[in-house]
């Protein structure tokens, strides 16, 4: 493997975790914010 493979290949990977960061802290907001009595 390539350097240069490997730096876009560790880009796609951390571009894919941040997503997956921001979506599980979204639904952790909006569980917090959300009304006790929904279920």
């Amino acid at each position: 493997m390539t350097f240069r493979l490997f730096v876009r290949q560790c880009k796609t990977m951390s571009r894919t975790w941040h997503g997956i960061e921001t979506r599980a802290s979204v639904i952790h907001v909006w569980d917090m914010h959300r009304p006790q009595d929904v279920s």
